[in-house]
């Protein structure tokens, strides 16, 4: 899987202000180890002041990484992550546009952590 990264070009309208950050295509990536299970992760991410900025059950099968394009400002958000209705995790991240500034949810026996980035 390849990562890019995009931003939105500078105006030439005069104005000063920093160009607006676009999101990495794949600003959420949620990873299976297990070989044998599928499960559902429910992933929420709570802007700085706590109210739910977004939010998505994603299906993964054995092995499998699925990446989603969340659309959120690059910003820090907590990030809650519930395995199968039971475990859970979670953690601050930076969503912004590189693979270091990603939301990373894996799971695997039985489990499921968040990290911020993919390295």
């Amino acid at each position: 899987m390849q990562l890019t990264a995009h931003r939105q070009p500078e105006s030439d309208t005069g104005n000063s202000r920093e160009p607006a950050q676009v999101v990495s295509d794949r600003s959420l990536v949620v990873r299976n180890y297990d070989g044998s299970e599928a499960h559902e992760v429910r992933v929420t991410f709570l802007d700085p002041d706590g109210d739910r900025a977004f939010a998505r059950t994603v299906a993964v099968a054995p092995l499998e990484t699925v990446a989603i394009r969340t659309r959120l400002e690059r910003a820090v958000y907590g990030v809650r992550a519930r395995l199968d209705g039971d475990e859970t995790d979670s953690a601050e991240c930076l969503v912004g546009s590189g693979p270091d500034e990603t939301a990373l949810v894996e799971t695997g026996n039985g489990t499921v952590s968040v990290a911020e980035g993919l390295f």
